[in-house]
């Protein structure tokens, strides 16, 4: 399945908003694998970091991980073995860019 036939949107609230969502849903995750390099590890919260400092608003931490399961799910980035320390004070995950 490819990235624009993916449905990125998980409506749990029964929205009549549905398709604003999902474009939405769509649109940040884009934004998001843009701020992965090749070769890069990173974590979610150097990407909420990353996110402010590019385009200036910040990324939830529900919709960063949101976003970070779809494009695992996708093969767009992988969960690796490597933990650095998040914001706070706890060893995190990082992913990479396939």
């Amino acid at each position: 399945m490819n990235f624009w036939e993916y449905k990125h949107f998980k409506d749990t609230t029964n929205s009549p908003n549905t398709a604003k969502h999902e474009r939405a849903c769509n649109k940040q995750e884009a934004e998001i694998l843009a701020l992965f390099y090749a070769g890069q590890y990173v974590s979610q919260p150097s990407i909420r970091r990353a996110y402010l400092k590019r385009y200036n608003k910040e990324l939830q931490i529900a919709s960063c991980s949101r976003a970070f399961s779809n494009l695992t799910d996708l093969g767009k980035i992988e969960k690796t073995d490597v933990k650095v320390m998040g914001d706070f004070g706890k060893n995190v995950f990082t992913w990479r860019k396939v």
